[in-house]
């Protein structure tokens, strides 16, 4: 048996003179339904944004200990030398660490 979701309906009250006018040309502009305008507006707007994002990552990061830190390049040129004196092969682009089944790395 197939099941449908509802789907909710909004009626606004009280609304501006002004932005039902500027809701109805924009209907006009993109040849599409007031409803349709209005449900794709609310879309927009209900999405969350880059900086709301960022806020809540950095909310997240105060409340986690610190960590030790450790300096990115060291590790990527220490890599890059380990690399050329041949001391460590590189992986197959795309390989995990300790994945096995991929073909040995070829120069």
């Amino acid at each position: 048996m197939k099941r449908y979701r509802a789907m909710a309906t909004i009626i606004i009250r009280n609304l501006d003179d002004q932005v039902a006018e500027r809701l109805r040309l924009q209907v006009r502009l993109r040849g599409v339904s007031v409803e349709e305008e209005a449900r794709r507006v609310r879309t927009e707007g209900a999405r969350v944004s880059r900086a709301e994002i960022a806020a809540r990552a950095a909310a997240i990061r105060a409340r986690q200990p610190p960590h030790r830190s450790f300096r990115v390049k060291t590790l990527v040129t220490g890599d890059r030398t380990s690399v050329a004196t041949g001391s460590v092969r590189p992986r197959a682009a795309g390989a995990a660490a300790g994945s096995s089944g991929s073909a040995p790395w070829r120069p």
